[in-house]
């Protein structure tokens, strides 16, 4: 299964959301509205969620087991750390030519992909042209 992860938006500041992501499988299915949050323990990935009649948040998409919760949020993780590198890069190349103002180039605005294979026997591992596998 092919599995892409977009962070499709960064944000600058001391707020706890740090980004917002979607994932889609195979082409076929897309899950968005995953957010990059910064917790009292580091990094984690908040799944979409809506809130209910009792005023708790419920998600409403997520991983059904514990492992794959773990590799998808490894997978999310890894396209923000890749996105914010991306972004340091841009802004280097920007002051080194003279252009160091706020515009974003089109890759800022589209966001880092990562395309993931995925094959049950495989977990992680670091590819070249792909970023990062990812198994399930």
């Amino acid at each position: 299964m092919k599995t892409t992860v977009r962070i499709n938006k960064v944000y600058n500041g001391s707020f706890p959301v740090k980004a917002t992501a979607s994932i889609n499988f195979d082409g076929c299915f897309a899950v968005t509205g995953l957010k990059v949050v910064e917790g009292k323990n580091g990094l984690f990935v908040n799944m979409p969620s809506q809130q209910v009649k009792d005023g708790t948040y419920k998600d409403v998409a997520f991983p059904v087991t514990k492992e794959y919760r773990e590799e998808l949020q490894n997978a999310v993780l890894a396209a923000y750390e890749q996105k914010l590198e991306e972004t340091l890069e841009n802004k280097q190349e920007q002051k080194k030519n003279g252009s160091g103002g706020q515009e974003q180039t089109d890759e800022q605005t589209a966001g880092a992909e990562f395309e993931k294979q995925t094959d049950p026997a495989e977990k992680f591992e670091e590819t070249e042209t792909q970023g990062m596998s990812m198994g399930m």
